[in-house]
């Protein structure tokens, strides 16, 4: 099986909340982490091709810091 890779490299949460979601093309979640300050995050992701518009979405309330994604 073939996979692409989403890299968090590094979130540096000093102040707030960020709520992170992985979203297929079909609209599932398939990861929801909430992030609350003082908190670092990395994360690897191997993901299943699958044709279409995959979405990362980090919801930010009073959020400050670093994010490395790629």
């Amino acid at each position: 099986m073939r996979t692409n890779i989403l890299k968090i490299n590094n979130i540096e949460l000093d102040e707030g909340e960020i709520i992170l979601r992985l979203v297929t093309p079909e609209d599932e979640i398939i990861k929801a982490e909430v992030l609350a300050a003082p908190e670092k995050f990395n994360e690897r992701f191997d993901l299943e091709i699958i044709p279409g518009l995959w979405k990362l979405e980090l919801e930010m309330h009073k959020a400050s810091g670093r994010y490395n994604i790629k």
